[in-house]
């Protein structure tokens, strides 16, 4: 909605403005504009690209590589308290749960037992609580658990197989506590246990145990009871460890679906547009190299805590999960806009009869300074967001304003100059928009 009234006011509101200011908006000079052009910053820099445009190509390419690698460590979690900005009260009040009381009390692993009856009566119940004690020992004796907590292991000092043998027991059941007790732990064919794991639900760690506890759970060898009846058990994982493991599958396996939708339809969009093949295929790489430059840059300092004293955080190790989708979803349509007003003016002076590094260099000369503008006041913008205390604001600040800036500077100002003078008219093809120079004034 928001693109659509943007777009319908800078067809119809922005022009009739224009025409009300009736020339109001400029300057009047003297200079001659060809002069201004052929003088300026830009176009100087155009002609040193195009004089070497396979070195300024091949550094280029190698830098934002570099950039890029260090995006390979990527951990990704969502935000605790550990991201709230020091002398937080919830902070605080967090810290002390975790330091006085079990650690990783707020953020336990909650495992659910199912059998292929109810667990509590019956026949074979006795094996079914046994079975579960040897989980319970088995989860206890776990390096990445550092407490089990069931009606198993609700008697200080008293082993969790002791426990089954008096659970077992129809009239100990009966207590009144104790029934409050396997309430909260039993359904009917269900058993869960509350696992307390030893590192924090941001350790990668942590996030790793959870299918390994599922599949430990699986291994334990069930037993069959004098009747012959043999415990049946599955095994599922819950809590926030769990969760967070579960969207990180999930943004796994759906975002790269996601870029490519956004890709194709770029490239098609683009496509129309300068009725070209090469032009989307090279400004979607274009963008991919600027986007995982910055993706690299905030991994090192973000997740290795490189400059945390100058922005003002502590690392944690860990990186927001969700900060590459964003990134990706606000800078791939804005770096699209930068590619799109340089190619729009390289074309047109290409129609104008400009040979191809001519085109390029004015090109980059007439549109440079809007580009430039335009990143600047973005980064401004979101520049803001950096000096946030909430880390994973902090984050995003910084990724867009780095994103931009690689691609205002980096990419627009000499990559894709160098990309479009070797390709040359290759570049438009199947389209030769020199032959449509008819179409403009002269």
């Amino acid at each position: 909605m928001t693109a659509a009234i943007t777009t319908t006011l800078a067809v119809t509101l922005t022009p009739a403005l224009l025409v009300l200011a009736d020339g109001g908006l400029g300057s009047a000079t003297e200079e001659d504009p060809e002069q201004v052009i052929a003088t300026s910053f830009l176009y100087r820099l155009a002609g040193q690209v195009m004089a070497r445009p396979a070195l300024v190509s091949v550094v280029t390419i190698v830098g934002l590589l570099l950039m890029a690698v260090p995006f390979a460590r990527f951990e990704g979690t969502i935000p605790d308290y550990t991201m709230l900005p020091a002398g937080n009260p919830t902070k605080d009040a967090c810290a002390t749960v975790d330091s006085a009381f079990t650690k990783n009390l707020m953020t336990p692993h909650e495992l659910i037992v199912r059998f292929d009856r109810p667990i509590l009566t019956g026949e074979g119940a006795r094996q079914r609580l046994q079975h579960l004690a040897r989980i319970s020992d088995m989860l206890a004796a776990r390096d990445d658990i550092s407490k089990v907590l069931s009606p198993l292991s609700l008697a200080p000092g008293v082993s969790a197989m002791t426990m089954a043998q008096q659970l077992a027991q129809p009239d100990i059941q009966e207590s009144p506590d104790l029934r409050r007790a396997l309430n909260a732990f039993v359904d009917q064919d269900l058993y869960r246990f509350t696992l307390y794991p030893a590192q924090p639900t941001t350790n990668p760690a942590t996030l790793a145990s959870v299918p390994l506890l599922v599949a430990a759970v699986k291994d334990v060898p069930v037993l069959a009871s004098d009747a012959g009846v043999v415990v049946v058990s599955d095994a599922e994982m819950g809590g926030v460890p769990a969760v967070v493991q579960a969207l990180k599958e999930r943004v796994r396996e759906r975002v790269p679906l996601m870029m490519l939708i956004v890709a194709l339809v770029m490239g098609v969009v683009l496509g129309v547009a300068f009725r070209s093949v090469i032009v989307p295929i090279k400004a979607i790489v274009l963008n991919a190299l600027s986007l995982t430059a910055s993706y690299g840059a905030v991994v090192v300092i973000f997740q290795d805590g490189v400059g945390a004293g100058l922005l003002g955080f502590t690392a944690t190790g860990t990186s927001e999960l969700l900060l590459p989708v964003l990134l990706f979803s606000l800078c791939f349509g804005l770096s699209m806009d930068y590619e799109v007003i340089l190619l729009a003016r390289v074309r047109e002076e290409v129609q104008r009869g400009h040979d191809d590094g001519t085109a390029v260099a004015r090109g980059l000369a007439l549109t440079g300074k809007s580009i430039g503008s335009a990143a600047l006041l973005f980064c401004l913008v979101v520049g803001a967001f950096a000096t946030s205390r909430i880390l994973s604001m902090k984050a995003l600040g910084v990724g867009l304003a780095l994103a931009v800036i690689i691609d205002a500077t980096i990419v627009r100002g000499l990559l894709a100059p160098a990309a479009m003078v070797l390709l040359g008219r290759r570049n438009w093809w199947p389209s030769d928009p020199s032959k449509e120079r008819d179409s403009l004034e002269p």
